[in-house]
């Protein structure tokens, strides 16, 4: 069978880290990396692929089967106008774009060129995910009444040397990383309607926010919060606690509680907590705990493999324009919130 051409488009941290993974899949070939930086050259050197500072050049010569799009938020929808434009189907970085304005471009160049795009909240595609979700919508979990994360870890020093990290709008922690727990939250509890933020800079002191406090309400009725900051010395974060980036130090911990009306769970040990005797339930009743865990996989990995199956027509995109779109609208949301300090409302 004929292998899968991907190319690369921004070859930064998350770029290099895609490079690799598509150099090492069976069926897909590498052909080329974007960039305007010449320095990413280097990057097309160790794979041995050809580098292109002009986005359409990469295009017209090597013919890409796929694109990985990599690059700032705010250059998405340029990158996928061209693209679509080439019929090349995309697989976008999160968020899908840094405003809904330009979320819904890109959703109506896709739909027009009747080209696929495939947005990279990737850890919907983790099987601890998969499995959480499982056991939330079981009848036996009952009613979900709330949820409660933790995002806290702590950022080196070095991390900040790129000033836009330090800088509104894109950096900080809540464009960054929380728009994944934001994600996680759509889609394991359901849409969320109402978010109250408020955000602090004082241990850092940048223009950007260092920790924030977010309390949310589903559809559902059910109720939300999480507590996040990129300034804490402490391990109760995805990061540390999944063990799926190496990069990060490993701690046996969890980061998320779901507390439905007959079952809680923890994550990501995936301890499932409910009264041995459902007919005995109260505080003065032994409660028992159970573990649920499933079989590790990169989520990185699984993404790329549901890329390709959306390439070959095999399936449709997991994480698509629509539902990227949401996710941004309540990070959006919360911004909002965080400069009226007040409610506020996700629009429909």
């Amino acid at each position: 069978m004929k292998s899968l051409r991907l190319a690369v488009i921004g070859g930064g941290v998350i770029g290099a880290k895609h490079a690799e993974l598509i150099s090492n899949y069976r069926g897909v070939d590498l052909v080329g990396i974007s960039d305007i930086d010449q320095s990413v050259n280097s990057l097309a050197d160790q794979y041995k692929v050809a580098f292109y500072n002009e986005l359409e050049d990469l295009l017209l010569t090597q013919r890409p089967d796929g694109v990985i799009i990599s690059v700032p938020n705010s250059q998405h929808q340029t990158v996928a106008r061209i693209c679509a434009k080439h019929k090349i189907h995309m697989l976008i970085e999160k968020p899908i774009a840094d405003s809904i304005e330009s979320a819904d471009r890109i959703t109506e160049i896709a739909e027009s060129e009747q080209v696929h795009v495939l947005v990279g909240h990737h850890r919907r595609h983790s099987s601890l995910v998969k499995k959480t979700k499982d056991l939330i919508d079981d009848n036996d979990f009952g009613r979900l009444i709330g949820v409660s994360m933790l995002w806290a870890l702590y950022k080196p020093e070095d991390y900040f040397e790129i000033e836009w990290k330090r800088k509104k709008p894109g950096g900080g922690p809540l464009f960054i990383n929380l728009i994944h727990e934001i994600d996680l939250l759509r889609h394991l509890c359901g849409e969320i309607v109402e978010v109250y933020a408020k955000a602090s800079s004082e241990t850092r002191k940048f223009e950007v926010e260092d920790s924030m406090v977010i309390s949310v309400e589903f559809a559902s009725g059910a109720l939300g919060n999480i507590f996040a900051s990129d300034s804490s010395a402490s391990p109760w974060s995805y990061e540390l606690t999944t063990h799926e980036n190496k990069y990060y130090y490993p701690v046996d911990e969890n980061c998320y509680y779901f507390l439905g009306s007959k079952q809680s769970l923890s994550f990501p040990k995936m301890e499932l907590w409910n009264y041995e005797n459902t007919e005995s339930s109260g505080w003065q009743y032994p409660i028992k705990k159970s573990s649920n865990l499933s079989d590790e996989v990169d989520p990185l990995v699984e993404q790329l493999k549901h890329f390709c199956d959306v390439i070959k027509g095999n399936a449709l995109p997991y994480v698509s324009c629509r539902d990227a779109k949401k996710s941004l609208a309540v990070v959006l949301s919360i911004i909002e919130s965080i400069e009226k300090k007040l409610p506020v409302t996700i629009s429909k």
